[in-house]
């Protein structure tokens, strides 16, 4: 896996997911690629918190259209950015 996707997003797509991540680029689509529904969004909320004490709201996470913008997302919240809180 190359290294544009942070690892702690790799460690919730490939554990709490079951994704391939070493098949899986950052222009994948969440829904149509991946497979993503409803309840696939959710449980990546809570593994997120969870896993990094991230605070995103379901509508952020739904916003992303592909592996890479959540990895946007994952960077700007990990770096306290606006909107965004990280509780580590």
């Amino acid at each position: 896996m190359s290294s544009w996707l942070n690892d702690k997003l790799r460690s919730v797509l490939q554990k709490d997911l079951a994704l391939d991540v070493e098949n899986i680029g950052p222009d994948d689509r969440l829904i149509e690629d991946l497979g993503m529904d409803s309840v696939a969004f959710a449980i990546a909320l809570v593994a997120i918190e969870d896993h990094t004490g991230l605070q995103l709201s379901g509508q952020q996470l739904m916003e992303c259209r592909t592996v890479g913008e959540v990895d946007a997302l994952f960077r700007v919240a990990l770096a306290g950015g606006p909107g965004l809180s990280a509780d580590t």
